[in-house]
């Protein structure tokens, strides 16, 4: 009988574990959401603290130099901009 006694205390025992031990799942499930929510907040944060504005660029209707030119400038604009380092994406 003790195997019987055993076998039926089972149940028990793993709830006594699971009220303790509880949150240590909940951690591991809502890492992943915590962790996106808190980059997208430090975003939000440093995205309200830039001044933004709008540049228009018009092409003459004319063009006497080559698209070259133009590709020259485009890819002016993209070297400006500034991969985010691991601290810019974290802290800052």
């Amino acid at each position: 009988m003790p195997i019987l006694e055993l076998i039926s205390s089972i149940p028990s025992i793993l709830w006594q574990i699971f009220k303790v031990w509880w949150w240590v799942p909940l951690i591991f499930i809502l890492w992943r959401p915590f962790i996106f929510l808190y980059v997208f907040w430090r975003k939000e944060r440093y995205d309200a603290t830039i001044k933004r504005i709008v540049l228009e660029i018009k092409i003459p209707k004319e063009v006497l130099k080559p698209i070259k030119a133009m590709e020259d400038v485009f890819a002016g604009f993209h070297a400006i901009h500034d991969v985010f380092v691991w601290r810019e994406v974290w802290i800052e």
